[in-house]
């Protein structure tokens, strides 16, 4: 007998669902609870509260702390039980991550004496390579990525080095097309890195400390990244822009049809 499909809970796939969710399923309890937890800009987060109030979504207890209206909240402990995917223990990112991550970025592109446009910048070739390798270096928290076509290159081994250093690096992809790629995926949970599977995924997305975004073409594999093929991507600190990838990233891992890198294994 196949398992009931959970219904989606009212708000869910908006950013009211992700307020919603951080208040009743990870604990955030203050203003800065939900932008450690969510990643969000202040502007949003003061945006999309306003609309929660406007609609008896969530209210605030006499301590000034939010609480989720009874219903909803029921709504959203019903759907997240038992799920696999990765939604449960979402982490604290502090706001000194975060501009730490965007300095960086900022000194790179300095450096490299690269303008950025609205926070915004375009990298090619061996830019858009050095720009990412930098970032994964300097990020202390949390690294979130997607991307389909993984194999052994030195990014990876940086992403090795992070994580043993105690950064949290999640990893969105899909299964490979031979043993010897699927077996680079498999042993990076021994470095400390989560790993998902999704086989819709065709996007190359990097968040660094939810500070800073790189979305290009480059796969993650020793000939996109050594150059063997031109690949090029927008890079961008506008807090509006990465609030909304690390909106539409946190939707994909936690679609239903996304699935720990662990339950493929025993599958």
């Amino acid at each position: 007998m196949m398992p009931e499909e959970k219904t989606e809970p009212k708000f869910w796939g908006t950013y009211q669902g992700r307020i919603i969710k951080a208040i009743a399923i990870d604990g955030a309890r203050t203003w800065e609870d939900l932008r450690e937890l969510t990643g969000f800009n202040p502007r949003t987060i003061n945006s999309v509260l306003s609309d929660l109030f406007n609609n008896n979504a969530i209210y605030k207890i006499d301590n000034g702390e939010y609480r989720v209206a009874k219903d909803l909240y029921s709504e959203y402990k019903s759907y997240f039980t038992g799920s696999t995917g990765s939604s449960s223990g979402t982490l604290k990112l502090k706001q000194e991550d975060q501009q730490n991550i965007v300095r960086e970025f900022q000194n790179w592109l300095s450096l490299k004496k690269t303008p950025l446009t609205d926070k915004h910048v375009f990298l090619d070739g061996g830019r858009l390579d050095g720009l990412t390798s930098h970032l994964i270096e300097n990020v202390r928290t949390e690294l979130l990525i997607v991307n389909p076509f993984i194999g052994k290159s030195n990014m990876i081994n940086v992403m090795k080095d992070r994580a043993q250093k105690g950064s949290k690096i999640k990893i969105l992809t899909r299964l490979q097309d031979t043993t010897e790629k699927n077996d680079v995926i498999a042993h990076l949970p021994e470095y400390g890195m989560e790993i998902f599977v999704n086989q819709s995924v065709h996007a190359k997305i990097m968040i660094f400390d939810r500070g800073v975004a790189i979305i290009s073409s480059m796969n993650l594999n020793a000939f996109s990244v050594g150059g063997g093929s031109w690949e090029a991507g927008i890079a961008t600190c506008s807090e509006d822009v990465v609030s909304d990838i690390l909106n539409g990233i946190n939707m994909k891992f936690d679609e239903k049809e996304t699935r720990p890198w662990k339950e493929i294994q025993k599958g």
